[in-house]
């Protein structure tokens, strides 16, 4: 376990230079889509939700525009209604390759049945 650890801490700045060079092309291409957004919320469970609380955080410091995360399970009636009134209200999922990865795809899809 403790050389697993240290093998990955070793290509730490690797592997995130790789995910940061990944992302650009992405990043761009949805900035393009919500640049004129009033809303923007942000939806994670388990590690992705502290993700979707950083992310609302930032987006909030960059773009002074009105950014929520929330808990995939914690979402309320008055979400869902709030989306059925403003149907062009990006929701960005934070879906995480770990023990939730499979919950949080069910509860996608939860989610845009009821919108």
């Amino acid at each position: 376990m403790r050389q697993s650890i240290i093998s990955e801490l070793r290509f730490l700045s690797t592997n995130v230079q790789k995910v940061l060079e990944d992302c650009v092309d992405f990043s761009k291409k949805v900035s393009k889509e919500i640049k004129h957004s009033k809303h923007i919320f942000l939806i994670g469970n388990g590690i992705g939700e502290i993700v979707a609380k950083e992310g609302a955080l930032k987006i909030k410091e960059l773009t002074y525009t009105h950014c929520q995360s929330l808990n995939m399970n914690n979402c309320s009636n008055h979400f869902f209604n709030y989306l059925r009134k403003h149907p062009n209200t990006p929701v960005i999922f934070i879906v995480l390759d770990d023990k939730f990865k499979d919950l949080n795809l069910e509860g996608m899809r939860k989610i845009s049945e009821k919108v």
